[in-house]
């Protein structure tokens, strides 16, 4: 395959049917991407955990965010079923050390070295994983890493959660691009730091996660959960709170600190527990800071 038969970035029609597809199935879907402006003007070898089948769509987003020409690897009896993929940039990989296999991983290895806006996402571990379960990577995408020295290796972690029993919301973080040739060991280690360092982000409320999937403008982010500012409001309203859930957040630290107690008992009773503790956390968090 030459550098020319590259699928070409996304149009906006193109554009519009993957991100109509994926509000089907998500109800937002956030990524880190900071690690992007390390690999600007190389080609990308994107390693990502494999979780379910929705994770082929999430990586289709993030190279739009990208910018770039889309190939990834997917199982033939996948492609084979659904040949359309093929001209999204999705091709057949043969699993197994044969011949014919070893000829096409370096035969696309040496495409990815040549075409600077490539973004391939090669699924290591080769199946579905479920998250927390570690398993020894296929060698495939080693073969495309040595053929390929100029692409910038680059972890990536994917996550699902299902929150009050609605559509799914995914998360996505990109590691810096690896430095040093991978072994198999550790490519396996690697796929586990980034799965581990996307959950560490969740559990603590990293403020990285930037929309892919833009949410609508009542949704923010309270330690990573998305939350309907709407929702909040009226909770408010029912404890006779005259202020909004933006404007309690603006209050100086003495007055939200008084007003504290009402506005979470109010939200608590009114969304229950999971949205109480998020604004808890968020108005503690806010009276934390020093005051304007």
């Amino acid at each position: 395959m030459s550098e020319s038969r590259l699928p070409k970035p996304s149009t906006p029609l193109r554009r519009a049917a993957l991100r109509s597809g994926l509000r089907l199935g998500f109800r937002q879907v956030y990524g880190d991407l900071s690690s992007l402006r390390e690999i600007e003007g190389a080609p990308a070898l994107l390693l990502p955990n494999h979780l379910c089948s929705w994770d082929a769509a999430i990586a289709m987003l993030v190279t739009d965010e990208m910018g770039r020409r889309l190939r990834m690897a997917a199982a033939p009896r996948v492609v084979d079923a659904w040949p359309i993929l093929r001209r999204m940039g999705i091709f057949p990989v043969e699993r197994g050390a044969t011949l014919r296999s070893a000829q096409m991983l370096r035969a696309l290895g040496r495409d990815l070295d040549g075409a600077d806006d490539a973004a391939l996402w090669f699924f290591a571990q080769g199946c579905h994983v479920r998250d927390g379960v570690a398993l020894e990577p296929e060698r495939g995408a080693l073969a495309v890493a040595k053929a390929a020295p100029r692409a910038q290796v680059i972890p990536v972690a994917l996550h699902y959660e299902i929150l009050e029993g609605r559509r799914a919301v995914a998360w996505v973080k990109m590691l810096p691009p690896l430095h040093e040739e991978p072994s198999q060991v550790s490519l396996a280690e690697t796929i586990a730091s980034a799965t581990e360092s996307l959950a560490t982000d969740l559990r603590t409320g990293s403020s990285s996660y930037q929309p892919l999937l833009h949410p609508d403008r009542h949704t923010v982010l309270l330690r990573n959960v998305p939350c309907n500012v709407r929702l909040l409001d009226k909770a408010l309203r029912h404890a006779d709170l005259d202020l909004t859930f933006h404007a309690a957040m603006q209050l100086p630290g003495e007055e939200l600190q008084r007003l504290r107690p009402q506005a979470v008992t109010a939200v608590l009773h009114y969304l229950g527990p999971l949205y109480g503790e998020l604004v808890n956390q968020a108005l503690e968090q806010r009276i934390g800071e020093p005051i304007a």
